[in-house]
C-alpha cells in the first residue's frame, strides 16, 4: 500500500519514498511542476496586508481607479464603496490597511515592531494548524479570517478596524469549540 504526499509516494510497508513530480496541465501559463495549496503562505500574505509589510494590488489593477475620487473617512466607509459600489471581481479586501492609509489618510500606529507582531501571528497560526492537523484533519479549516481577527485581539487589537467584521454565527460558536479541543486535548505543536 503507498500513502502519496503533494510531491512523493511512500510505502507503507519499508516506509521507502519516492518523488513524484505532477505536471500543472490546467493553466498552460503557470510554472510547469504542480503548486498545491499552502494554507500558510495564503494566511501569512494577510498578516503581511495587514501590517503594511505588502504593496498591495499591482499598479495596473482596476482597483486603484475603483477607489480614487472618494471621500472616504474610515476604513468601514472604503470596505462599504467595495462591497455595494464596484463590480470588480476581485476587490482586495486584503487591502484595507492599504487603501485606508492612501484613500482615507486612516492609519493606525501598532504599539509593537511590526516584524516581532508577524512572528508571534505566524507562530500562533502554525499551532493551530498543527493541533487541526494532529486533530480534525479531512474536516472544514477554520476561516482564515476568524483566526486573524482572533490573533489581532490577543496582539494589536488596534488593528481590528482594518479587518473584516465576523458576524455571531454557528459556525463561529463551531471554531470557538476546534479550539478548545485542541487546547485541552495536547493537540498543539511543542514550542
Amino acid at each position: 500500500m503507498m500513502l502519496s504526499t503533494s510531491h512523493s509516494q511512500i510505502c507503507t510497508k519499508c516506509g521507502e519514498e519516492t518523488p513524484l513530480l505532477n505536471l500543472d496541465t490546467y493553466n498552460v501559463f503557470s510554472a510547469p511542476i504542480l503548486k498545491s495549496y499552502d494554507r500558510c503562505q495564503r494566511f501569512f500574505i494577510k498578516v503581511d496586508k495587514l501590517l503594511l509589510i505588502h504593496s498591495g494590488p499591482k499598479p495596473t489593477d482596476e482597483i486603484w481607479k475603483a477607489l480614487e475620487g472618494n471621500a472616504f473617512k474610515r476604513p468601514s466607509d472604503i470596505r462599504f464603496h467595495l462591497r455595494h459600489k464596484t463590480k470588480l471581481l476581485c476587490k482586495h479586501y486584503d487591502c484595507i490597511r492599504i487603501f485606508s492609509k492612501i484613500f482615507a489618510q486612516f492609519n493606525v500606529k501598532t504599539k509593537r515592531n511590526v516584524h516581532h507582531l508577524k512572528a508571534d501571528i505566524q507562530r500562533s497560526f502554525t499551532q493551530i494548524l498543527y493541533g487541526w492537523n494532529k486533530c480534525f484533519f479531512g474536516t472544514l479549516f477554520f476561516s482564515t479570517d476568524w483566526l486573524l481577527r482572533r490573533f489581532v485581539e490577543r496582539c494589536c487589537p488596534e488593528l481590528l478596524v482594518f479587518l473584516k467584521p465576523i458576524p455571531k454565527s454557528n459556525r463561529s460558536l463551531k471554531y470557538v469549540k476546534m479550539l478548545q479541543t485542541i487546547s485541552t486535548n495536547g493537540c498543539h505543536s511543542p514550542r
